[in-house]
């Protein structure tokens, strides 16, 4: 919540702002019509002698001339954002002191009852600045009221002083009362507005969440309009955008059907899903919104594939976790076997026969043992940690390791990273392992009969719509027949005897964890083609951030 209030302050203060700025120019509307009376006092006053203590009328003229177009021109100035709100007012307020002030001497003094014009240029000191500064200008107020009196250097009377006090308890309180009142507004506006950007905030924040989700979801209000429909459910229904408001029946007829019949129903159940006569391979479940039978509905929409496909990865996880636990128990009798058969070979008394029994023995171990070791490598991988990688090092250190260690015989392994500073998103382990086995496979199959696998690596930027990295392993082989292809990357599909069919599934889990895909590419006389396409930045901001579990 902390961070949700750090980044709504600047919309909150330029609120604010706004808010100052209105009773600042409501202040400067209030002193055009204090001006205007003013400037009618006198053409009334030459007739009716409405101001009798009038010594100079002249001055009256002048100063009231003056103050008018001061106040036409600070009125103008609050349209200038540059300059600052408690500038302006100051201004105002300095200029209503001094020059009122003056209009009051002018006019006999504090007995001409002209000076109450001052209060509401003290109050707005209150509302519009902080409290000893509007204290500082009631004092201000009150000091050169006292001296207009003593101007003349006449001795003031009691009653003039006592106007004088009761006029500076006005000022003082006027501007104590107000400052209170406004600081409490501002506070309740500060607060009101806050409120409002994090409700505003959580707005958006729900939104996304719901044009993210996998699942459709569209919300019908009671007359069987639409309030709220996210992309997938626009896929569900195969419709372009649809503007709020839209009747359901305009955008999908069966689906309004099947929510009435499901409306009219005495008891409506909240799920399971099923599918309507006629919307085939579309799953829909309803959730009523309140206990009343008219109101709002949630329609949940899903393709029957997806729902099918994840259901599968379920199931296809639960075998894996009892095939990892088989896996682990058969380990140990596994290794008693290979090390009874080790141990018979090394026998002196058997026959070349019985050793050749003992070596079949001994190799079928090895090899349950690689399917054993794959089983629980798929079963144990971990979360994909993926981050930001240069192929060109990458791929020197991974060709330096394979040459070194020679996991099978090959005739020659070269790479090739255009530009040199070509990245990736991935998980440096994975990425190492996706490729190790790659090239294994092409050091077994990549070659013809009787010669050595010539493999090559290469990585690119293809640039189409959007920048994306391919890395292909190429080998000097048959390829994999046609008939074959289908089932490259299914589990424990092997055409040889001595593998496990298990490196190029697990390969292209690894790949999809991050984002990426492995493809297989063939090239007719020329060998086999197993291509890496990476995630691009875009796809990446759009996909990463969720991760269901």
């Amino acid at each position: 919540m902390t961070v949700l209030i750090e980044r709504i302050e600047s919309p909150i203060d330029e609120i604010e702002s706004d808010s100052s700025r209105r009773a600042l120019r409501i202040f400067h509307l209030y002193r055009m019509v204090v001006a205007a009376l003013l400037l009618v006092l006198y053409v009334a006053d030459r007739e009716s002698s409405l101001l009798d203590t009038l010594d100079n009328p002249l001055f009256f003229l002048q100063i009231n001339q003056v103050y008018a177009i001061l106040v036409l021109l600070g009125y103008a100035l609050t349209y200038l954002d540059r300059l600052p709100i408690t500038l302006q007012t100051h201004a105002a307020v300095f200029i209503d002191v001094i020059v009122l002030t003056l209009i009051v001497h002018s006019t006999g003094g504090l007995a001409s009852g002209l000076n109450v014009l001052l209060v509401p240029s003290i109050a707005a000191a209150g509302i519009l600045l902080p409290g000893r500064l509007a204290l500082a200008y009631a004092a201000m107020a009150f000091f050169a009221s006292v001296a207009s009196l003593m101007h003349d250097g006449t001795e003031l009377e009691a009653v003039e002083l006592t106007r004088a006090g009761v006029l500076g308890s006005i000022f003082l309180i006027g501007a104590l009362v107000m400052n209170f009142l406004a600081e409490r507004a501002r506070k309740s506006e500060h607060l009101a507005n806050r409120r409002a950007q994090e409700l505003a905030e959580m707005a958006r924040l729900n939104e996304t969440i719901v044009q993210r989700m996998q699942t459709g979801l569209v919300a019908v209000g009671a007359n069987g309009d639409i309030k709220l429909m996210n992309q997938s459910a626009q896929d569900a229904l195969g419709c372009d955008r649809v503007p709020m408001g839209k009747a359901l029946r305009a955008v999908s007829a069966p689906l309004a059907k099947h929510l009435n019949e499901w409306t009219a129903a005495p008891n409506q159940p909240g799920g399971p899903a099923e599918q309507p006569d006629a919307m085939p391979g579309v799953l829909v479940a309803y959730m009523r919104v309140g206990e009343q039978r008219h109101t709002d509905t949630i329609i949940f929409l899903e393709r029957q594939s997806d729902a099918e496909a994840r259901l599968q990865q379920v199931k296809l996880a639960a075998v894996g976790r009892l095939t990892a636990g088989i896996a682990h128990e058969i380990r140990n009798p596994l290794a008693a076997v290979s090390n009874a058969a080790q141990l018979l070979q090394e026998s002196a008394v058997l026959e070349p026969g019985e050793k050749r029994v003992a070596e079949i023995i001994r190799n079928n171990a090895r090899r349950m043992n690689r399917i054993v070791e794959n089983i629980l490598q798929v079963s144990r991988r971990e979360r994909a940690r993926p981050r930001v990688l240069l192929l060109k090092p990458f791929m020197e250190s991974l060709s330096e390791e394979f040459h070194s260690t020679r996991p099978e015989a090959f005739s020659s392994l070269s790479f090739e990273v255009e530009p040199g500073d070509l990245q990736v998103y991935f998980d440096p382990g994975h990425l190492h392992q996706v490729v190790w086995n790659i090239c294994q496979n092409a050091c077994r199959h990549g070659a013809p009969e009787g010669e050595l696998a010539e493999i090559v690596i290469r990585a690119y930027q293809v640039t189409t719509t959007s920048s994306r990295v391919l890395l292909d392993v190429l080998d000097s082989g048959p390829g994999v027949p046609e008939e074959h292809v289908q089932q490259l990357f299914e589990p424990f599909y092997t055409t040889s005897t001595k593998g496990t069919g298990l490196g190029l599934y697990l390969s292209k889990e690894l790949c999809e964890f991050n984002r990426a895909s492995l493809t297989y590419r063939n090239r007719p006389g020329t060998g086999a083609c197993f291509r890496i396409t990476f995630s691009t930045k875009e796809s990446r901001e759009k996909q990463w951030p969720i991760e269901l579990h």
